[in-house]
């Protein structure tokens, strides 16, 4: 996942993708006028529809629209007509950088998708990237946000990090391959190194020349980085729960859940992801908790290694 196209050219919003009236009959004007009448009704071509919402003095333009969505011959010549003269202009501006955040979801979904739908060529795949960005975007101990060709670009973030954990965990259930569950372990205990305060959670490194450090409240497009490592912990721990190096995965969530509940707590539409992780954590009877001082009943069947919350902290119980 390394490129995309902006939208944007020469300052306007689309301008590759939008017709003036007149631009829109020059490109056609070679069909013959049963042809060119019909194309200009099915594709909208003397019906401006677009408006730039940050250049209200421009007049309005067209989006050609096929309407309703039909094929005949006319309107397949005009709309090889209106492509031809559209790659002459001036395009977008490519963007060829390589996100280790999108990078590590990408990976999570190939590796998901292709234990869902037993499709090998899918988990391979993802493990071709994830070893790819294994490789690509450290250097002497950093983690990179960005990468153009061998050039890295600024420090990683917090959802850069947990998002790659999530990949690699995902990778580890799909392949069983150990490797996988020991580099998204070792990705959890970096970022509480360089992220994380007695489980308080910051979105960045911080010696930006900031009197103050980021924090990410917000889920969006992809989520937040509190979100995200939330989530990772959980999976480590379940996924460590009966081995030896399982009580420091407890321990970290622990202290993560006692940091960041209020924030969780205060804003759960925002922080969806992390409300979602801590859910199948309860499910799990990895935790569990209770309004009071007092501790909550007995642990569920097989769940004997919990974090136990209750309003004056959590717990780990490690029997």
């Amino acid at each position: 996942c390394r490129a995309a196209l902006d939208a944007e050219v020469d300052g306007r919003e689309g301008l590759n993708y939008l017709w003036t009236p007149d631009e829109a009959m020059a490109a056609i004007a070679s069909l013959d006028d049963a042809s060119r009448a019909e194309a200009i009704e099915a594709l909208g071509l003397d019906r401006p529809n677009f408006r730039d919402p940050h250049h209200a003095d421009a007049p309005p333009m067209i989006v050609p629209t096929r309407r309703p969505w039909r094929s005949s011959p006319a309107v397949d010549a005009a709309c090889a007509h209106l492509l031809t003269a559209r790659d002459a202009r001036r395009g977008p501006r490519r963007d060829t950088k390589i996100i280790l955040e999108w990078n590590g979801l990408l990976v999570e979904g190939l590796a998901a998708a292709g234990m869902v739908l037993r499709n090998e060529r899918m988990i391979a795949r993802a493990a071709t990237i994830a070893e790819a960005i294994w490789a690509g975007h450290q250097h002497a101990g950093t983690w990179h946000r960005t990468q153009i060709g061998s050039t890295l670009g600024p420090p990683a973030t917090l959802a850069d990090l947990a998002c790659l954990g999530l990949g690699l965990e995902t990778l580890w259930r799909a392949t069983g391959e150990e490797g996988w569950l020991t580099r998204a372990q070792a990705i959890e205990r970096h970022a509480r190194v360089h992220f994380s305060h007695d489980g308080r959670w910051w979105a960045n490194l911080g010696g930006d020349g900031l009197p103050v450090r980021i924090r990410s409240h917000h889920d969006g497009a992809v989520p937040s980085g509190l979100g995200a490592i939330l989530d990772l912990q959980v999976r480590l721990a379940l996924a460590a729960r009966d081995r030896p190096e399982g009580r420091e995965a407890l321990d970290a969530l622990a202290a993560s859940i006692h940091a960041e509940s209020g924030t969780i707590m205060a804003n759960p539409v925002g922080l969806t992801w992390a409300v979602a992780a801590l859910a199948r954590a309860m499910r799990e009877g990895l935790v569990q908790g209770s309004a009071s001082s007092r501790a909550p009943g007995p642990p569920v069947e097989g769940s004997t290694r919990r974090i136990v919350c209750t309003e004056s902290g959590c717990t780990v119980e490690w029997a």
